[in-house]
């Protein structure tokens, strides 16, 4: 068994001395020690610093979460007012379609009456045609008649003075009547006077 050394008088000298060595060694760090323990207050009152913009941007934050979340039902309101606008829509773009059919038929039967107008057009065209023709003979009948008119007119003329000298000769006999009238009365009051006496 091996004891453990025991120190002379020559390690305590050497201890000693390494021990002076190291107290000036301490004694020349401690600037270094008071600097350093300066920087670390500098750094704790940055850190302090840092917090308190931390705590600052996390409320401007929650107050961006709430402004978000505001934004977000906004957007839902949006979308559910579009979607209604959308279904409203289809519902106007049917209608639509719808009207569109109807007046597409509309336009198929406006199309069939504007031929069949065109037809009767055609065929008034002919029947204008032959009124020209008949009107032109109807002039000739007319003028036709105009002379026929001239010479009836005449002959009312001639029926005219002989009714004038017809009426004359009524007169004269009315008159010629009446005188015998009275002629034919006396005959009679004679006659009969002739028979009373006989």
């Amino acid at each position: 068994m091996r004891l453990p050394s025991v120190p002379g008088p020559r390690d305590v000298v050497d201890a000693v001395s390494r021990t002076g060595d190291a107290a000036e060694s301490l004694l020349a760090a401690v600037p270094r020690v008071v600097g350093l323990l300066g920087e670390a207050e500098q750094l704790v009152g940055d850190a302090r610093a840092l917090v308190r913009r931390i705590d600052r941007t996390r409320v401007a934050a929650d107050e961006v979460v709430a402004r978000t979340a505001a934004t977000v039902d906004a957007a839902e309101a949006v979308l559910v007012r579009t979607a209604s606008t959308v279904d409203t829509a289809e519902v106007t773009l049917a209608r639509t379609l719808a009207t569109v059919e109807a007046a597409e038929a509309v336009l198929a039967r406006t199309v069939a009456t504007v031929e069949a107008a065109e037809a009767v057009l055609a065929r008034t065209s002919g029947t204008v045609d032959a009124a020209d023709v008949l009107l032109v003979r109807t002039g000739g009948t007319v003028d036709a008649a105009e002379g026929l008119l001239a010479r009836t007119g005449g002959t009312v003329d001639a029926a005219d003075g002989l009714l004038g000298r017809t009426t004359s000769t009524v007169d004269s006999a009315e008159a010629l009547v009446a005188r015998t009238t009275s002629t034919v009365d006396t005959a009679e009051a004679l006659v009969a006077r002739t028979s009373g006496a006989v």
